[in-house]
C-alpha cells in the first residue's frame, strides 16, 4: 500500500501533526469523468491513425472490423455517460473500464500488425493509470490483463499490408 502525508487543516500551523492516509485517495467519479475525457479523445486518435494509414501510407488494414471496434467505444462511452450521471462509481468500475478499454486496444492492435504496431506501447498508458488510480490489487489486475494481451498478439494477429 501506498501512503501519502496530509496535514490536519482543523489544526493551526504551528500544532499541526502528519497524518497517514491510503493512497491512492481518488474519487472514483472524478476518476472515471477523466478516463471517459480520454477514451473520447482515443477515438479521435483511432479515427485520424486510420485516414493516416488508408491515406498517406497506402496501408490496407481490414476496415469493417476496426470501425466496428470504434463504434463499440463509441457507444460504451455513452452509455459511460449515462451511467456517471444515474449512480455512484465504485472502485472496481474504473478498473472494468481499464481492462475493457485494453480489450478494444487488443482488438485493434490485431487487426493492425499485432505487437509491431507501434500503437502497442498504449498499453503501458493503461498500466500507469491503472497504478496511479487503483488499488494495488485492481492494479495487479490491469497489469496482468497488458501483459496477457501483449503476449497474445505475440502470437496472434493480422499483418499490414501494404496496397500494390
Amino acid at each position: 500500500m501506498h501512503l501519502a502525508l496530509t496535514q490536519s487543516p482543523d489544526v493551526p500551523a504551528a500544532g499541526r501533526r502528519m497524518h497517514l492516509l491510503p493512497w491512492p485517495m481518488r474519487e472514483p467519479r472524478i476518476v472515471m469523468m477523466w478516463l471517459l475525457r480520454l477514451r473520447w479523445l482515443a477515438v479521435v486518435g483511432q479515427v485520424a491513425a486510420l485516414g493516416i494509414a488508408v491515406g498517406l501510407l497506402d496501408l490496407r488494414p481490414d476496415l469493417l472490423p476496426i470501425g466496428l471496434i470504434i463504434a463499440i467505444t463509441v457507444v460504451s462511452n455513452l452509455l459511460l455517460r449515462w451511467r456517471l450521471e444515474l449512480t455512484d462509481v465504485r472502485p472496481g468500475a474504473v478498473a472494468a473500464v481499464l481492462v475493457a478499454d485494453m480489450c478494444l486496444l487488443s482488438g485493434l492492435l490485431y487487426y493492425t500488425g499485432g505487437w509491431e504496431n507501434p500503437f502497442s506501447v498504449l498499453y503501458l498508458v493503461h498500466v500507469a493509470l491503472a497504478v496511479t488510480v487503483l488499488e494495488p490489487g485492481y492494479a495487479w489486475g490491469v497489469v496482468a490483463v497488458a501483459t496477457a494481451s501483449y503476449a497474445l498478439l505475440i502470437r496472434w494477429h493480422q499483418p499490414l499490408l501494404e496496397n500494390g
